[in-house]
């Protein structure tokens, strides 16, 4: 800044912005660089919002320790967002205000800022001192230039009273400021910043590729509505063109992850990680003789049978690992102990045990009936049945393809949660090879069900 004493004010000014602005940048890239498709989508919608109040602003930073994620993941909903933007849009165009502001200061406020990106310490230290500096160079300007007055307090002789005091307002302006307190004092242009919060979302996303091809001028609001169309769109292509209508997978060859991710987009994820690993580390030490599937399968059943819960990141996402597979896995294994596959409750009961074992969101009504189906049809081929109405491979599509009753797989009695289950007996019957074995015992909050 002080090689640049010739440029006019708003060329330091314009200078120090930029900057800031690549710093910001560089903070959201850096947050949301190993985030899902979904993620970014949801994080962009939730700084699109609006609100008749600006005291947003004023929230303080120090308050980004909150669960910001799961709160913004529960107010989402993608089959309604791209109406929900576009009327936003055309009644507030190019205003905006975060939906929930946790969110936005969990990602700008991160407590670790990679080596070589400034923080938003810095960058409020940065703007302080630029808007300080070029009052300064203004007035040292006057008075033959900065250079200039600090040469005549070395050579000249009489009265310097005048350069003294410019320079000791110099020596002021590098005193850095107090830390940054609330997103008012870090955001100069806070609609500025949240659009382009979005656009960093959005980016790398095919679909917003696209539309950028197209459409230079589109606005942030719009972007995002056009990109969750495309994928709604597709989505829906994709689960009537694979659909369900017997054991065999529903794409006519293999898919790389890539394409099951495209497809289908992400799976379902532990809401209590801890629980999950203290969890399937147990189930997997003690079925060691089993296959990975199974383990993990059973691993996904007693999870819940502690309490726990799976959840997507979104409606459009339904991938399920291991449906095929696993179901194939428990008819195999109702199988080689003798137990009945055959019939209409044997068929319930198949059923209910595989919503159990697989990830997906139980506490989502809708989904569980349109899963039950899709297990029925699969299980309805492992028997050689013959194949009724295909069913389409998403949860989130309604089919008029199936009379089947609902299943309750809420209802099961045996269902605690971790604390409940802590210090009581629990027996374990394993049937294998047509002989019964008992376990029983004091079991502590970890043990857990491992029986077909």
């Amino acid at each position: 800044l002080l090689l640049a004493e010739n440029w006019p004010s708003h060329c330091i000014v314009q200078l120090g912005e930029a900057i800031i602005e690549e710093s910001m940048r560089r903070i959201i890239i850096s947050k949301i660089q190993n985030k899902s498709e979904s993620e970014r989508i949801q994080l962009a919608w939730s700084v699109l919002g609006h609100s008749t109040s600006g005291t947003w602003l004023d929230f303080p930073l120090k308050d980004s320790n909150t669960k910001a994620t799961q709160s913004c993941n529960e107010q989402f909903d993608m089959l309604a967002a791209c109406d929900d933007l576009k009327y936003l849009e055309e009644k507030f165009p190019g205003v905006y205000s975060p939906r929930n502001v946790v969110t936005l200061v969990h990602i700008l406020n991160s407590p670790s800022v990679p080596d070589g990106r400034m923080g938003l310490s810095e960058c409020y230290a940065l703007r302080s001192l630029y808007q300080k500096f070029t009052t300064l160079v203004e007035d040292a300007r006057i008075d033959r230039g900065v250079w200039n007055l600090f040469d005549s307090l070395m050579l000249e002789e009489g009265d310097t009273t005048k350069q003294e005091e410019i320079v000791r307002k110099f020596g002021a302006a590098f005193v850095l400021e107090d830390t940054p307190q609330t997103l008012r004092d870090i955001l100069a242009e806070p609609m500025k910043s949240l659009s382009q919060f979005a656009v960093h979302c959005l980016r790398g996303l095919s679909f917003f590729q696209n539309n950028k091809q197209n459409n230079e001028q589109i606005s942030p609001r719009l972007e995002l509505a056009s990109v969750i169309d495309s994928i709604v769109t597709e989505r829906e292509e994709c689960a009537r063109k694979y659909i369900i209508k017997d054991a065999n997978y529903p794409s006519p060859g293999p898919m790389s992850a890539e394409q099951w991710a495209k497809n289908w987009g992400s799976e379902a994820s532990p809401v209590d990680p801890i629980l999950y690993a203290k969890v399937r580390s147990r189930v997997h030490r003690n079925n060691f003789n089993k296959s990975l599937t199974v383990k993990e399968a059973l691993a996904d059943k007693a999870y819940r049978k502690h309490g726990g819960h799976f959840a997507f990141p979104s409606q459009l996402d339904t991938f399920i690992p291991g449906l095929h597979r696993r179901t194939r896995d428990l008819h195999n294994n109702w199988k080689q102990i003798g137990k009945e596959t055959r019939g209409p409750l044997a068929r319930k009961n198949a059923v209910e045990e595989m919503l159990l074992r697989l990830r997906w969101d139980s506490r989502d009504k809708a989904a569980g009936t349109k899963l039950s189906k899709i297990v029925g049809v699969i299980w309805d081929g492992l028997e050689n049945r013959p194949a009724g109405l295909p069913i389409s491979s998403a949860l989130w599509l309604h089919d008029i393809s199936s009379d089947d009753d609902e299943i309750d797989y809420d209802s099961d009695n045996s269902r605690e949660t971790s604390k409940e289950m802590e210090g009581k007996e629990i027996f374990v019957t394993e049937k294998c090879n047509s002989r019964i074995y008992e376990k029983g015992g004091d079991a502590d909050e970890w043990s857990v069900i491992t029986g077909g």
